[in-house]
């Protein structure tokens, strides 16, 4: 038997054996340390060191593999497995402890009163130790289910924002969405739609100005702008693309659950409506809410928080609103 940690070498040493029969096996235990599990690189360092070091020790094509860790993120190493990152299929035995017809797992060790008040208190914590799970159910940051539905828009002047965020990739990779946020006379928001898609560069410019032009002159918008040089070159590109439109441009501050603090604070409190009109996918932005920051993509997250800052910013926002009813009683 070889022991050694996530990352450490295991040179000259394999498991299983080329003739028939059981010659042993390669265990993996928590390889991703809770306080790393954030940490795209890290993250990624554990699945490079999986396939460079760890597969390469099978001394039979039969050698099994087993691994043993708590969840801690979408894209930890057991997500990556399971999602076919290595092109293999696993078992996978998952035993929460609160099962799917709501008892405890273990009573003598933690009955279900006990979970409940343990999962309430540090529900990221529950979500990967006790459930399996790298979100709780709820949602972590954002409790989607505190979201009001309505079929139509609401009665009255209703301010509105359309912000970006904005990615260039056409076949896989990160998407490209804009979310119009609109904030009524009495400080309600209501989400309209989300604009979503994997666009190559030229492709994600034409969506900006045709949505734009659904949108209409009256929908401000704003883009993110990346720092140096060939973020503002973009950003004058953009903005020439949107001539006739309302458009501001400024860099992203702070991590993204910092960012989307703000609004998050609203949809929990109840004070963020969804039209559900049936013309954009409420569902993907429901489950993007539940697993944010650990689920595969933010890009609706992003584009409505920076939505949202942009209807705060009183320096511009009032002005646009008062203009708008000056405009409804012309």
């Amino acid at each position: 038997m070889y022991a050694t940690g996530a990352g450490g070498t295991i040179t000259g040493f394999g498991a299983g054996r080329h003739r028939e029969g059981f010659g042993g096996c390669i265990i993996i235990d928590d390889p991703h340390k809770a306080d790393e599990a954030r940490s795209e690189v890290r993250r990624q360092n554990v699945i490079d060191w999986f396939q460079n070091t760890v597969e390469s020790r099978k001394n039979s094509p039969d050698t099994p593999i087993i691994l043993i860790m708590q969840r801690l993120h979408e894209k930890d190493l057991a997500g990556w497995l399971l999602d076919g990152g290595n092109g293999e299929e696993w078992e996978h035995l998952c035993l929460p402890a609160i099962q799917e017809d709501g008892t405890a797992l273990w009573p003598e060790k933690h009955d279900i009163e006990t979970l409940r008040r343990m999962e309430q208190a540090a529900p990221y914590v529950f979500a990967g130790q006790y459930l399996q799970r790298p979100a709780p159910p709820d949602g972590g940051t954002f409790k989607p289910d505190n979201l009001q539905f309505v079929k139509a828009l609401p009665a009255g002047n209703i301010r509105w924002v359309r912000a970006w965020d904005l990615a260039s990739t056409a076949n896989g990779g990160d998407y490209t969405a804009g979310g119009r946020l609109g904030v009524t006379e009495d400080g309600r928001y209501i989400i309209a739609n989300v604009v979503r898609g994997r666009y190559g560069a030229d492709e994600r410019d034409r969506i900006l100005r045709n949505t734009a032009q659904k949108d209409g002159v009256k929908t401000k918008i704003s883009i993110p702008q990346d720092p140096g040089q060939a973020g503002k070159s973009q950003t004058l590109y953009l903005t020439r693309q949107l001539a006739g439109f309302s458009v501001s441009a400024g860099p992203e501050s702070g991590d993204k659950v910092t960012r989307a603090g703000p609004f998050a604070a609203q949809v929990n409190i109840g004070n963020v409506m969804v039209l559900d009109d049936g013309t954009w996918d409420t569902d993907a932005l429901i489950a993007e809410m539940r697993m944010f920051p650990n689920g595969r993509h933010d890009d609706q997250i992003d584009c409505l928080g920076r939505a949202f800052g942009e209807l705060l910013d009183t320096r511009t926002g009032m002005i646009d609103f008062l203009r708008s009813q000056v405009e409804a009683v012309k």
